[in-house]
């Protein structure tokens, strides 16, 4: 065998891990096939709070080092992992997404910080604070245009996310799906501690999907979860409407979509045009939104694609 047919044939068996340090937090990337080039995922470590996490990274078909690129970050529920969101949220499928790095974080015991079911002292924003650290350092990254989406309990998370003061000045735009928006027992206040979004952005843009028939994180919310409370869907996207500066969270404009199968409900203020949006899907339940067909979503369709719609609103927004 000629010799570098020899050092390919190695290299589809051998994983090359190489191992660096920045700013005092260690990483390790999984070198596979192809992964210098676009269209390719990666897996990779970076140790934070003496904690090994785990994330996949995928460079677009059309990634240029030498163009700023956005970055989307895609947080798997509970009980889920980084490959499944993957697979399920489509980020990394060309037909949707062409020129946006698309990162999957990994959460520990497979769930996220914001739900009561979360390892103590995960620190996940500490994790996420110090892989946009990373990424930005190691890729050419438009830092005004990072956005968030997830589902369920990585739904919840984009939620927290958007109500850290200092990660909410980093990341443009939030879009949860079927989001678990945990909140301390009979209370308002998010289980992570109070909502206090970066006070430099002159708005936090919100969208939001939701089965009518999820039951599992319901739509009209659950006075006590695993010892927390879910509010209702309305009240929650309410509550993001003033935040954002609109005087009655509750004069949202209601429009019926898709034969009335979709309720979008938005809400426009302080020139910002449609700054909080939501979508509840009729007979919908805990699931991606989305009209294709996939290895995840099997035969769970339904009128539209949450894909392509958080592509658009996050092709809206940008940091100020």
């Amino acid at each position: 065998m000629p010799f570098h047919a020899l050092l390919l044939t190695l290299f589809g068996f051998l994983a090359t891990r190489i191992v660096c340090s920045t700013s005092g937090t260690s990483y390790q990337s999984i070198l596979v096939p192809g992964s210098v080039t676009g269209g390719s995922t990666t897996e990779h470590i970076i140790h934070s709070n003496g904690k090994a996490r785990h994330y996949l990274l995928h460079l677009p078909v059309q990634y240029d080092a030498n163009q700023p690129a956005p970055l989307i970050l895609s947080f798997h529920g509970n009980n889920h992992n980084a490959h499944y969101q993957e697979s399920l949220s489509q980020f990394s499928d060309k037909s949707f997404n062409v020129n946006s790095i698309a990162v999957y974080p990994q959460g520990l015991n497979d769930s996220w910080e914001s739900a009561p079911y979360a390892v103590a002292d995960s620190r996940d924003f500490d994790f996420i604070s110090a892989l946009l650290d990373l990424l930005q350092s190691t890729y050419n990254i438009d830092v005004t245009r990072v956005y968030a989406t997830g589902m369920s309990n990585g739904g919840g998370f984009v939620g927290a996310l958007a109500c850290n003061s200092k990660l909410s000045g980093r990341i443009a735009a939030f879009a949860p799906v079927s989001g678990a928006f945990y909140e301390q027992l009979g209370s308002t206040t998010p289980l992570v501690g109070p909502c206090e979004p970066n006070i430099n952005r002159s708005s936090i843009p919100i969208l939001e999907f939701h089965g009518q028939d999820d039951n599992i994180i319901k739509y009209n919310g659950q006075r006590n979860r695993e010892g927390a409370t879910i509010p209702t869907i309305p009240s929650w996207l309410e509550g993001w409407a003033v935040r954002n500066g609109c005087a009655n969270g509750t004069n949202g404009h209601v429009e019926n979509l898709h034969g009335g199968k979709v309720n979008k409900t938005s809400w426009s203020c302080n020139s910002h045009q449609n700054v909080v949006t939501g979508y509840k899907i009729a007979g919908w339940a805990h699931w991606w939104p989305t009209t294709e067909r996939s290895d995840k979503t099997k035969d769970h369709l339904t009128v539209l694609n949450a894909t392509t719609l958080i592509m658009d609103f996050f092709g809206k927004h940008a940091l100020d």
